[in-house]
């Protein structure tokens, strides 16, 4: 307890509790792995290379080969939103479209979700 005097000249005594902050928990979360590098098949390359793929078709192979990595122990779809390719919709179809002529993949999509890949390598 203290005493605390006030301006007028009154006296005010005031009590002052501790208290223990309780401990944060915090959950562990699992990093999502990232690849440092990316295996590009021999046969990917050169079935782009032949068709004269566009950019759009080439990054979009190395995000679905990052992908395969990443989920290597998954059941194989990948699923291609756009957070995940950084590209639109229409660009992101034609590239896949690209790349399923040239039998590096096989998509699939089910209404308007997202479109979804499993690569052929």
């Amino acid at each position: 307890m203290s005493e605390t005097r006030h301006g007028n000249g009154q006296q005010a005594s005031l009590e002052t509790f501790k208290t223990k902050a309780a401990p944060r928990v915090t959950k562990r979360h699992r990093t999502p792995a990232k690849g440092e590098w990316v295996k590009f098949p021999r046969r990917w390359m050169e079935a782009l290379a032949i068709a004269r793929c566009s950019g759009s078709a080439y990054r979009l192979a190395l995000t679905i080969l990052n992908e395969a990595y990443k989920r290597r122990y998954a059941d194989g779809w990948i699923v291609l939103s756009s957070v995940v390719t950084q590209m639109s919709r229409t660009t992101k179809r034609d590239a896949a479209a690209q790349l399923e002529t040239l039998g590096l993949i096989v998509t699939r999509q089910e209404g308007c979700r997202a479109l979804e890949v499993r690569p052929l390598l």
